[in-house]
C-alpha cells in the first residue's frame, strides 16, 4: 500500500484556489479520484478518494478548534493525498506534513 502523504498549502484563498484546482486537475487527468471542499464540510467520507482536499482550514483552527484538523489529519485513509489550505496553521499540523508549500503572488 502506498503512503499518503499530507500537504499544506499556505497563502491568500485567492491565490490557493487556482493552485488546488491545477492539483486536482492534474489528479484526475491520470485517473485518481479527487474531493475538494470546503473547510466547514468536513461530514463527509474520505475513504473512497485518492486526493483530498480542503480548503479555509485556518478558519477551522480559529472558529471551530485546533483539534479538529489534527484528528482529521490522524484519520485521513493512509493511502490517500490529503492537502490542507490555509493562511497558517498550528506548529504540531506543519510537524506532521510532508511538503509545505507557501504560495505568493511575486510582481516580476
Amino acid at each position: 500500500m502506498k503512503k499518503g502523504f499530507l500537504q499544506l498549502y499556505l497563502g491568500e484563498a485567492a491565490l490557493l484556489l487556482p493552485t488546488v484546482k491545477g492539483l486536482a486537475l492534474r489528479a484526475s487527468g491520470a485517473g485518481l479520484s479527487v474531493l475538494i471542499i470546503d473547510g466547514d464540510e468536513l461530514a463527509e467520507p474520505f475513504k473512497r478518494y485518492d486526493v483530498i482536499i480542503i480548503q479555509n482550514c485556518d478558519l477551522i483552527q480559529q472558529e471551530v478548534d485546533k483539534d479538529v484538523v489534527k484528528n482529521l489529519v490522524r484519520s485521513r485513509p493512509l493511502d490517500a493525498e490529503m492537502v490542507l489550505c490555509g493562511t497558517s496553521f498550528d506548529d504540531e499540523i506543519m510537524e506532521m506534513a510532508d511538503l509545505i508549500s507557501e504560495v505568493k503572488f511575486i510582481l516580476i
